[in-house]
């Protein structure tokens, strides 16, 4: 299993300043000047941004301009001051993140009915449409808060070091982002049940020592780098069952002593659980999970080039419903029974061919269990009639499995199910199987072919592809098919996992392709050239350590990049981005992992190419990335669109040149033989 290496956010202790989903204006490296009680700097278009603030009054209300010049933005004007109050102009439509971080004193925020970006409510900040909560000042009194109806973002930080015991959180509510509620250390309680939501941030909850209480949605997807690190009270939690991703030290220097991982998580980052504050593991710390998911394996994680190496125990889950039933050999394998149906459990068989019986004691075999295959040298299996579901891991890293006939009556294979099956050819679904687990023929070196019976209202399969019964969705891409693939018209969307681990595709036309997801080409060893020209929606990792990758071909149209989207391919080093971005989330482009240092590096060469003012211009800015407007890409070069225009003017001139010319020499020839006939006359 491939562990993605990211920077830890558990040693940062202050906000970071890496770039999310919340654009931001920052005029850091422009020339400072001193005006009255601020420093300003100036932008491109001679507005100003009020970089610091050196004045002594404790209520400030920001002016209209300064020295003539009109007041947009603010940098990190407040950070660390002993202001009470503030009060915004009508033209200022951005601000830093750190703007208002370390005001310990700072009450409230008042924004005019006249400012079109912002809006205020008893003091508090938000967004204009009042979705975003900005923030929330450390100072202000009260110990609860309800957050409004209709808010779907909590931005970064914006509950940072306050006086709340209590915070209730809207239905609305769709994330939480980095620091968003960080470093309460009165904030007891934290209900999130009855929300939307899908993602908490990095570091997001940290450093709320006092928070004992906590309770998720089952919407929530992933919790992100050392989310609840620090949060030293917590002692229990349970994890909702479509959990799919946790992140380094989620939940580093807690109080808990054991975790139960649902089946539903596929990605655990290291050091995710049973860690202390000095990242030192947790003597006799538990982890429970079914046997065979990422529970198990993060386990015993290691990784000898970071020096990390888990030993924690691991409590099957499930094995309380085998101890009940008492795991029974019969031959080759070990079953339970379980509902009046027998699961096999574990193949102990020596054989290359082995055949799984339909009946167990009059009990039918309904299920092959979690890693009841695993590492087993069968080249060959049979599966029997009765056969329901294939479990998680069932086949895990059965090298040597060469050929597996899945029965008529299987409904589910579920996640990495077949794993790493390097010798599988061939695979044959059949029409009652509608669930197929993400990754379950992943890292399949020599799959080229997974055929999907017909009359399967799931899936369908094309030349030993499988994608949606109708055709819009591409489900999975075999291994050891050709390394060009052109993606077929209907398709408009790419699964989560889709390419993924792949070591032969090299080339990859998305055609018509509108949405690639999570993980759908990570791991792509020898990818080099990707093409999506008509691509809105890049996902999660979508493109995570393609090390090989030298050219990304984008859309005109897109909107949205998932955080760590084309993360760790050092050998990309441009992307143009058109000018319909409204989201690039945390290193989407640009970075790679620094191994010495433990952190996010940037591309020293990386070029963005955009249009100025636009989405992709200010991540550049942000990031510090080099930044290239005014061009255009024709076939691989980029050319200046000045100079296209000089050109095409250049050729214009010439075409009505050569037109003057012929009509010119058409002329003379008729004179000529008009000339001609009246000699002869």
């Amino acid at each position: 299993m491939i562990v993605k290496k990211i920077a830890s956010a558990f040693t940062a202790l202050a906000v970071s300043c890496a770039f999310s989903s919340y654009l931001s204006v920052s005029a850091e490296d422009n020339e400072l000047i001193s005006s009255g009680d601020y420093q300003y700097s100036v932008d491109k278009n001679g507005e100003a941004c009020l970089e610091s603030y050196t004045g002594t009054d404790t209520n400030v209300i920001i002016p209209d301009k300064i020295d003539g010049k009109t007041i947009t933005s603010l940098g990190k004007t407040f950070h660390d001051t002993e202001i009470v109050s503030v009060t915004f102009n009508n033209t200022i439509d951005d601000i830093d993140e750190n703007t208002f971080i370390n005001c310990y004193f700072l009450t409230e925020i008042n924004v005019p009915d006249e400012n079109e970006y912002f809006e205020s409510k008893d003091g508090i900040l938000f967004e204009d449409d009042m979705k975003t909560l900005l923030c929330y000042p450390s100072a202000k009194d009260g110990d609860t808060y309800t957050i409004p109806e209709g808010v779907t973002d909590i931005g970064i930080a914006a509950f940072y070091e306050t006086k709340l015991q209590k915070i209730t959180f809207p239905s609305s509510l769709e994330y939480i982002d980095r620091h968003g509620v960080s470093y309460n250390q009165r904030l007891t309680d934290v209900d999130l049940s009855n929300t939307v939501l899908v993602g908490v941030g990095e570091m997001s909850f940290a450093g709320d020592t006092s928070l004992k209480n906590l309770s998720f949605p089952v919407s929530l997807y992933e919790i992100d780098s050392g989310a609840f690190a620090q949060c030293t009270s917590l002692e229990s939690v349970t994890l909702p069952e479509n959990l799919a991703t946790i992140g380094q030290n989620a939940f580093a220097a807690t109080g808990l002593t054991e975790i139960t991982i649902p089946a539903s998580v596929e990605t655990i980052g290291y050091s995710a659980f049973g860690y202390d504050e000095n990242l030192e593991p947790v003597d006799s710390f538990v982890i429970k999970g079914v046997s065979g998911s990422a529970a198990q394996t993060y386990a015993t994680d290691s990784d000898d080039e970071y020096e990390y190496k888990n030993d924690f125990t691991f409590i099957a889950t499930d094995s309380e419903q085998y101890e009940e039933l008492e795991g029974i050999p019969l031959g080759d394998f070990e079953y339970a029974e379980k509902d009046g149906e027998a699961y096999i459990t574990l193949c102990k068989s020596s054989e290359t061919s082995v055949e799984v019986p339909n009946e167990i004691n009059g009990l039918p075999v309904t299920v092959i269990y979690g890693m009841a295959f695993y590492q087993s040298g069968v080249e060959s299996v049979k599966l029997p009639d009765s056969l329901k579901r294939i479990e998680i891991m069932a086949f895990y890293d059965c090298d040597s499995l060469k050929s597996i006939d899945i029965p008529e009556g299987t409904e589910e294979i579920m996640a990495q199910a077949f794993y790493e099956c390097n010798n599988l050819s061939e695979v044959n679904i059949p029409s009652t199987c509608t669930t197929i687990g993400s990754n379950a023929f992943a890292s399949c070196k020599n799959l080229s072919a997974i055929n999907i019976a017909e009359n399967n209202s799931a899936y369908k399969s094309v030349n030993g592809i499988v994608f949606s019964s109708d055709g819009t969705e591409l489900i999975k891409y075999p291994d050891g098919k050709d390394s060009f693939y052109k993606v077929p018209d209907s398709v408009k969307s790419i699964a989560d996992y889709a390419f993924s681990e792949n070591p032969n595709i090299t080339e990859l036309d998305l055609n018509n392709v509108e949405s690639i997801g999570v993980d759908s080409l990570s791991f792509c060893g020898n990818l080099k050239k990707v093409s999506g020209k008509k691509l809105k929606s890049i996902g999660e990792y979508a493109l995570y350590e393609c090390t090989e990758l030298t050219e990304l071909k984008l859309s005109s149209d897109l909107e949205t990049v998932g955080q760590y989207a084309v993360y760790q391919c050092p050998k990309l080093l441009s992307v143009r981005l058109g000018k319909n971005i409204k989201e690039i989330n945390e290193c989407a482009f640009g970075y790679i992992y620094d191994e010495v240092n433990s952190t996010n590096l940037k591309l020293a060469d990386f070029v963005i190419y955009a249009d100025k003012n636009s989405g992709g211009a200010e991540y550049a800015e942000t990031c510090g990335f080099q930044t290239e407007s005014g061009t255009v890409q024709i076939g691989s070069h980029v050319v200046n669109t000045v100079f296209l225009i000089v050109i095409a003017s250049c050729a214009g001139a010439v075409i009505i040149a050569v037109v003057t010319v012929i009509i010119v020499k058409s002329c003379k020839k008729k004179k000529k033989k008009t000339e001609t006939k009246e000699n002869d006359i």
